[in-house]
């Protein structure tokens, strides 16, 4: 059987799911081309242009295992000038790729299979004409119901992949599942937290409220990964955090977050600064904010370094986050709607219940909020009550550590069980192959 896939495998959530996916098929015995970002890799395997690659072992993998396409290793940071990094406007086939913008080329000719990981827009540049070939997209949608335009799209493939039933029901919400199914994916959990270096940080942690010198001490830190937008819930965290506790008390926030597509972030810490005054914040807790680029096992580092892991997200179609989190063996606070509600359970989380279930608006004007077909009329997300998540919060502070330790155990085995790469490749190679029966 022969694969194409194409796709994103940088730090995103679709880059994520593509990089596991890509990094178990290679297990498999089928072949693979594999279209992607120019990620600026030399013939020994070191990064020469100004991109960081944020998952090592999935590049080991490549190296070792003499799976990665030579013609797309480069010698000079010169030849990136004719390297595509659009993902946008050409997704491509076997047939109309150039050999070096494939990070993977086992076969010249027609695949059998076409595959992608992204939005649902993808579907326009699938080779649905052909019918030798299946086309499926995997795509996923935060809100309970999915714009009208995703189900034109749904009907230029063959398959809609998605994650969970919360997301299957927002095609169904919009009246469409004829060609949807369930197809789960994994989590990596090959990295594990180890001792961060904190010398290897670009100047401090923290510092944007107070001169901290790093996360590797004895104040109690509520860390956070998320984009700098509405749905992620980056304006409650932050107002729920402010609220709920006071510089007297020994605690953080640190906030690992970059903007999203085109949104721009602006000077966060003012910003920040600018909200505490607002809500007449006085004497405000000690927040960290960092917008650089992690690697996955710096980022894992963090997640074990934490005391807790807060996520309010209005609505998430998975949230990859937080299984990380779980996996490191964080307590985890956050909202008990969308796909939350179907994976965990009081038992694995803090969960928050109270709040209202709307359409999507804004509540601050300096985060940004997508706009127009994306938010249809009928979809809505879950605005908690900012009181709960303090709440929440507070119980994550004081909760004792044989509590802690319990939940946490509980979590790890949960999302372990539920997010198993070995487990969910099985499923999308059989599906494959029937495909192309």
């Amino acid at each position: 059987m022969q694969i194409y896939e194409t796709g994103d495998v940088f730090a995103s959530g679709h880059g994520h799911v593509m990089r596991g996916h890509i990094s178990s098929l290679l297990d498999q015995d089928v072949d693979i081309t594999f279209r992607t970002q120019q990620g600026g890799w030399n013939k020994h395997g070191e990064i020469v242009g100004d991109r960081p690659f944020v998952d090592s072992r999935f590049k080991n993998k490549l190296l070792t295992t003499d799976r990665l396409n030579e013609a797309y290793l480069i010698d000079d940071v010169s030849e990136l000038q004719d390297r595509s990094d659009d993902l946008t406007s050409f997704l491509g086939t076997n047939q109309t790729c150039r050999p070096h913008d494939c990070l993977i080329r086992e076969f010249t000719d027609k695949e059998d299979i076409w595959h992608t990981v992204g939005g649902m827009e993808f579907a326009t540049m699938a080779p649905s004409r052909d019918p030798d070939i299946a086309t499926v997209i995997e795509t996923d949608y935060n809100l309970d119901r999915v714009p009208d335009q995703w189900i034109r799209w749904a009907k230029d493939v063959d398959e809609v992949w998605v994650p969970n039933q919360w997301v299957y029901d927002s095609f169904k919400a919009a009246g469409y599942t004829d060609n949807v199914h369930i197809i789960p994916y994994g989590v990596d959990f090959s990295y594990k937290p180890t001792a961060y270096d904190c010398t290897s940080c670009r100047g401090k942690h923290t510092g944007q409220h107070r001169d901290s010198d790093c996360l590797n001490d004895d104040t109690f830190t509520f860390f956070s990964v998320m984009r700098w937008y509405h749905i992620k819930g980056v304006d409650v965290l932050l107002e729920a955090f402010l609220r709920e506790f006071s510089g007297d008390e020994d605690v953080r926030l640190f906030l690992k977050t970059t903007s999203n597509n085109n949104f721009q972030m602006g000077n966060i810490g003012q910003q920040v600064n600018q909200f505490a005054k607002e809500i007449g914040i006085t004497n405000p807790p000690e927040i960290g904010i960092k917008t650089e680029m992690m690697g996955e096992q710096q980022l894992m580092d963090l997640f074990g370094l934490a005391d807790a892991f807060a996520f309010p997200s209005r609505a998430e179609c998975v949230g990859i986050a937080w299984v990380q989190a779980m996996h490191a063996g964080t307590p985890v606070v956050t909202n008990n709607w969308s796909a939350m509600e179907e994976y965990i359970s009081d038992d694995e989380a803090i969960l928050i219940d109270d709040g209202d279930v709307k359409h999507p608006e804004p509540r601050v004007n300096w985060v940004p909020i997508k706009t127009g077909e994306w938010y249809p009329d009928e979809a809505n997300w879950f605005e908690p009550d900012i009181g709960a998540v303090q709440a929440a919060l507070r119980q994550a502070y004081e909760m004792d550590s044989s509590e802690a330790d319990a939940m946490t155990t509980r979590a790890r085995e949960m999302v372990h069980e539920t997010f198993d790469w070995e487990k969910h490749i099985d499923t999308r190679v059989n599906r494959f192959e029937e495909l192309t029966e």
